[in-house]
């Protein structure tokens, strides 16, 4: 039995999504009993749809028994993470297992699960529940918040094999990285925010579906494909703004799925869609409303 001040807590400030990769690998060959990302200084929380809450620099912090070899672990830092460190260390104890016990649990959302990267466990085969792993605090889309949260339960409820998905606006990169796993045949995550994509890129290549998604700029939008589902999670004004871009990244038979919309301003932003694209389903939660538009004639 362990005494109260057996673990290790070994920390680095990085910058991008590669190098916190690259230092998560070496705590993991290390031995680390847990990994955490948190920006220096701050608490991450779930903020509004399209804000900016990613820091250039972010902490990785991982907890080792005391008997690790911190000379080992820092040369192995030195050597293939060159320009970071040295990590910090400090003694801590077993009140880090309370800390973890309050972190976000697991979120469900029909076939659909979203776990943050502390919960994953092995993929689960083909045919079981559709699992999504997300770093906590790697920009916007934990599902948490009702905008997000709506639109996983749309993503849920269509079925997705073989299609071809626009994330627009895509934070963490959580709606595509969904998509992906609900059998979605290739996802375009855009967000003009430089942090969002690395976050998006990063969750990509944690849930294995990185040679299926593109990660782009707006700009770089440009002469894509018709996609057969589009769905922008990000405020009402700027969904009013993007309704030409929108819908012409449609398919002719696609669905449209706006989120980040308070509730009575719905009807505004479905005018912006018309009549090139018609409503279809309409659903609320806590305040906030998502919108299911297309062309076709409803399922």
């Amino acid at each position: 039995m362990r005494v109260a001040e057996d673990w290790l807590q070994i920390s680095l400030v990085v910058e991008g999504a590669d190098t916190m990769a690259m230092v998560e690998a070496v705590f993991e060959r290390f031995g680390a009993q847990a990994i955490c990302l948190d920006e220096p200084g701050e608490d991450l929380f779930e903020p509004l749809p399209g804000a900016m809450p990613l820091a250039a620099s972010m902490r990785v912090s991982a907890l080792f028994p005391a008997g690790l070899d911190f000379d080992s672990l820092a040369r192995a830092i030195a050597k293939e993470i060159p320009g970071v460190g040295p990590p910090s260390v400090e003694t801590v104890g077993e009140g880090w297992r309370a800390a973890l016990a309050e972190r976000p649990v697991p979120l469900r959302f029909g076939r659909l699960e979203i776990l943050p990267a502390l919960e994953a466990t092995a993929v689960p085969r083909a045919g079981e529940t559709a699992r999504v792993v997300l770093t906590p605090g790697l920009g916007f889309g934990s599902g948490r918040h009702p905008s997000t949260a709506l639109c996983l339960e749309a993503l849920a409820r269509h079925r997705l094999e073989g299609k071809r998905v626009l994330d627009y606006g895509c934070g963490s990169g959580i709606l595509a990285i969904a998509a992906l796993k609900l059998g979605a045949a290739r996802a375009v995550a855009v967000d003009h925010d430089p942090q969002a994509l690395l976050a998006a890129a990063d969750n990509a290549r944690r849930n294995r579906v990185k040679s299926r998604i593109s990660v782009l700029s707006p700009e770089r939008l440009r002469a894509r494909p018709l996609f057969d589902l589009v769905i922008a999670n990000i405020l009402a004004g700027t969904l009013i703004d993007l309704a030409p871009r929108l819908s012409a990244s449609l398919a002719p038979s696609g669905r449209l799925i706006l989120s980040g919309i308070l509730a009575g301003q719905e009807e505004e932003v479905a005018r912006a869609y018309a009549p090139a694209l018609s409503l279809r389903a309409r659903h609320e939660r806590d305040g906030w409303v998502s919108l299911e538009l297309g062309a076709g004639m409803g399922r």
